[in-house]
């Protein structure tokens, strides 16, 4: 005679234990994967925008002027406060800040992922006073907003 009261198979406990190991599993792979892709996000523009300052500084150096095509004036009010230190070696007047279009072309930048002016604020532009280069339209990664090559940038990339 066979015993009915035996008990055979996977309790329901140890299924729904198996389960949430698997959901912290599937979580943490996620959030690295999305770190992953932030931080290699964050270094093609840290990338992208100082090859671009290294062609606009050698062009400089060559011809004793930037590869400008227009001005572009910047209102700084259109700038969250808490990146505006990025602007901060710029002269602000009457709330805006002076800068100037750059053609990508003429300093031989063939490969940019930005800065193809698809929109107004798309485009990089350079300081004529300091030099430095901007990204108008700002990169974000992780809640913070990129103009131009941040000391963060630069330890991403190794300089």
């Amino acid at each position: 005679m066979k015993n009915l009261n035996k008990k055979s198979g996977i309790s329901l406990m140890v299924l729904a234990i198996t389960v949430v190991i698997m959901i912290v599993i599937a979580s943490t792979i996620l959030v690295s994967y999305n770190n992953i892709i932030e931080d290699t996000l964050k270094k093609d523009f840290a990338s992208e925008i100082y090859s671009i300052q290294k062609l606009v500084d050698q062009y400089y150096f060559i011809n004793g002027r930037y590869p400008i095509t227009s001005q572009y004036i910047l209102d700084i009010d259109t700038i969250d406060e808490k990146f505006r230190f990025e602007f901060e070696e710029e002269r602000v007047e009457n709330n805006s800040i002076k800068l100037s279009i750059i053609d990508l072309k003429e300093c031989d930048v063939e490969n940019s992922k930005r800065g193809k002016k698809d929109t107004d604020n798309d485009i990089y532009v350079v300081s004529e006073k300091t030099g430095i280069i901007y990204y108008i339209k700002g990169a974000k990664f992780d809640d913070f907003v990129y103009y131009t090559l941040t000391d963060d940038l630069k330890r991403e990339i190794g300089l």
